[in-house]
């Protein structure tokens, strides 16, 4: 006796399709969400080793970056990672400075010998330019304020959106000389955006909590 198979029906199809598709979109959603935490891993590791090779450098020549100390700060050009490479990568610091308006730094530690070599640098610091854009391919931003009581140093990642806050709302840059970020001031650490254990804030733009998952920075303190 020959044996029916049965068919599905309409309904039944139709089911199955909606079956596939939530699991399709958990699976998505899903997904998006592993690869926020890994470019968010990958970005907190990035600065670490930036961390660490500030540090190494301050060890050896008895300052921080000057450049980071001025207005702008290092890393205040669009995509330019050219004085992260100088200071910690090559030690060689011919780079003209006046061409920066209000950024020509007064620190001697890279031309007591006239030669315009960091003096007593012992690097490199960083082994590879990879490590100086982030998951998004922005640069990272340092500013140096070890010597103001008011306003910490900081490493900054840009986040997704490359969008630095600044004291004017709804504008978004990613020209560091000119969104000078209240991320830096003492409040904003201690009170705010308290660090976790590892010394990471993560502020969202403009302090609009509705911005922490697309528009935000990781700020790693120095201090």
């Amino acid at each position: 006796m020959r044996k029916f198979q049965k068919s599905f029906t309409l309904a039944e199809l139709m089911l199955i399709v909606a079956i596939m598709g939530i699991l399709f979109i958990a699976g998505a959603l899903k997904f998006n969400d592993m690869q926020k935490t890994m470019r968010l891993n990958k970005a907190k590791a990035q600065m670490k080793i930036l961390q660490v090779a500030i540090k190494m450098y301050f060890s050896d020549t008895g300052n921080f970056p000057t450049y980071a100390g001025t207005f702008c700060g290092l890393g205040n050009n669009p995509n330019d990672t050219s004085l992260w490479i100088k200071y910690f990568i090559d030690g060689d610091l011919d780079y003209d400075f006046t061409a920066d308006a209000g950024c020509d730094p007064t620190g001697t530690e890279y031309d007591k010998d006239g030669d315009k070599h960091i003096y007593n640098w012992h690097g490199p610091y960083i082994n590879s330019t990879d490590v100086l854009s982030d998951p998004w391919e922005h640069r990272f931003l340092y500013k140096d304020y070890s010597e103001k009581s008011n306003c910490y140093s900081a490493i900054i990642c840009q986040g997704p959106s490359s969008a630095v806050p600044d004291d004017i709302p709804g504008k978004s840059t990613s020209n560091f000389r000119y969104a000078i970020p209240n991320i830096f001031k003492a409040g904003i650490k201690d009170t705010l955006y308290p660090p976790d254990d590892e010394g990471f804030s993560i502020i969202p733009y403009n302090g609009d909590s509705a911005n922490i998952d697309s528009d935000y920075n990781i700020v790693l303190w120095m201090e």
